[in-house]
């Protein structure tokens, strides 16, 4: 127990956690008006409508093998320059030109003849340089937070990313009500922005000091790291579970919630339980510290996994809101605790590489789905309950196999 309090002493560089928790709203925001306005630039550009679904899904197969790949040379730039920063820069700067590039495209070419590819070659382009510093920057929480302290600040990610993904249900009508370039521009500066206060928060002479005690405690903390291949294959599978789980968990609430209110658009009742969702993503964080965080996870996938059933096989409004609550709480012990497990799952100088093996298992997920499932609109809630237990269960295996060693 005093060893406990003696981590936990150890301060969270709030300010670094914040600006990283800024950038994470920014890449949120930016994919949130990609995905929306992306089938109408690519109408204007005279492409069929199925073309936006395959970009997406070719976008989310590079991201299987990129992710890795950028989080393992960022490992590398790590131990041979002392920074991540140097990637993490150059792919945000091309990001956000050609984020402001896509639209541009569209507007001034009119689609006119074989110029009309461009749009193609240029969405393909931004989605490269998005993945270019997404592992890098996530795996940055490593040097911000103890080992102790690492739910805590993580939920702060979770919280910021949620409340702008809540909006995604309404996102189409609230983001084509702006001007196609304002709204871009709005998307590209914001990641330059955010990409500037987290630099300025990290500069050598501001992080130098306060970043002393947090790597002493994580390089003096005592593990028994998997070896390198079995962690990350854990890891890959963690995240595949946890993008499924949270696809069936979503379809499931809404399908049930349309039933229950005998109405075909819950799409702002969706909003506000991904906003609460949100919200109590760090009063749960500080649930888990009295938790080891590998059990919290278990515990909360298996919770989601019952809550799930329950919303669904004993249909009632009083079941409905009961295990909408309890979801805020259960699902919320899996977010925040994700990113913390992985970085803990391997050594600090591979926390790249093991982030990049998350986001790839998320990815690998999503563009599965886009082969393989039926669209959400033909998804029944009893298959989206058992589909979404599976995955839940599977992501408690994953995180329980990794309990063969003390991390």
């Amino acid at each position: 127990m005093e060893k406990q309090e003696e981590d936990l002493s150890v301060p969270v560089l709030w300010l670094q956690v914040w600006g990283l928790a800024g950038l994470q709203g920014a890449i949120a925001l930016t994919w949130l008006i990609y995905s929306v306005y992306l089938p109408k630039l690519l109408e204007e550009s005279y492409f069929p409508a199925p073309v936006s679904s395959a970009l997406l899904v070719v976008g989310n197969g590079l991201a299987v093998v990129l992710e890795p790949l950028m989080g393992g040379l960022s490992d590398r730039d790590k131990q041979q320059f002392g920074s991540r920063f140097p990637l993490i820069a150059a792919g945000i700067v091309l990001a956000s030109t050609l984020f402001i590039a896509i639209p541009t495209v569209v507007v001034f070419g009119k689609g006119v003849g074989e110029f009309r590819w461009v749009s193609i070659v240029v969405s393909v382009a931004w989605t490269l340089a998005m993945i270019i510093f997404h592992s890098p920057a996530i795996s940055l929480l490593r040097n911000y937070a103890p080992p102790e302290g690492l739910v805590l600040a993580n939920s702060l990610l979770v919280l910021v990313a949620g409340l702008l993904t809540a909006f995604r249900p309404v996102a189409h009508n609230l983001v084509l009500n702006l001007d196609t370039i304002f709204a871009f521009a709005i998307g590209s500066f914001s990641l330059l922005g955010a990409a500037a206060i987290l630099r300025y928060v990290n500069l050598p002479e501001t992080l130098a000091r306060a970043n002393l005690t947090v790597r002493a405690a994580i390089e003096h903390k005592s593990t028994d790291n998997p070896p390198l291949k079995i962690a990350l294959s854990l890891i890959f599978l963690s995240g595949m579970a946890i993008a499924w789980g949270t696809q069936f968990l979503t379809v499931t609430l809404s399908k049930m919630l349309m039933l229950r209110l005998e109405i075909n658009n819950v799409d702002w009742l969706m909003v506000g339980v991904g906003i609460m969702l949100a919200l109590a993503a760090p009063p749960t964080a500080d649930w888990t510290l009295r938790l080891d965080n590998r059990r919290a996870i278990c515990i909360g996938a298996i919770a989601t996994a019952i809550l799930l059933q329950i919303a669904v096989f004993i249909p009632s409004w009083l079941t409905l809101i009961l295990a909408i609550l309890g979801l805020l709480v259960a699902f919320n012990l899996v977010l925040n605790g994700a990113i913390p497990f992985v970085l803990m799952l391997v050594a600090p100088h591979q926390a790249g590489i093991g982030v990049g093996m998350y986001f790839g298992g998320i990815a690998g997920a999503e563009s599965l789905s886009g082969l393989l499932l039926p669209p959400e609109q033909s998804v029944i809630p009893s298959v989206g309950a058992i589909g979404g237990a599976i995955a839940f269960l599977c992501l408690a295996a994953c995180v329980r196999v990794s309990g063969r060693w003390r991390i």
